[in-house]
């Protein structure tokens, strides 16, 4: 999934910047983070880095499932 987001955004700067050179929009939009080369970025309204994050650190969230021989009116089954 990160490769195919980094393609798409490197193709959105390429797009964007048409008459520009690959180096130029390198070293405009990419920089290394957290041990990462090329990785895409901005700045904040406070001056701040900001960087696309990669999949791969989005925790997974597990949802509790559905237990199906509850009722909702019987206080035994509140939790």
């Amino acid at each position: 999934m990160d490769n195919i987001i980094w393609e798409m955004v490197w193709k959105w700067t390429m797009r964007r910047h048409r008459n520009k050179s690959k180096k130029w929009i390198a070293k405009k939009y990419y920089c290394p983070f957290q041990g990462r080369s090329w990785t895409f970025f901005d700045y904040d309204e406070k001056g701040r880095l900001i960087a696309l994050i990669k999949a791969d650190k989005i925790q997974i969230k597990y949802h509790v499932h559905i237990r199906a021989n509850v009722n909702p009116y019987n206080p035994a089954d509140k939790n």
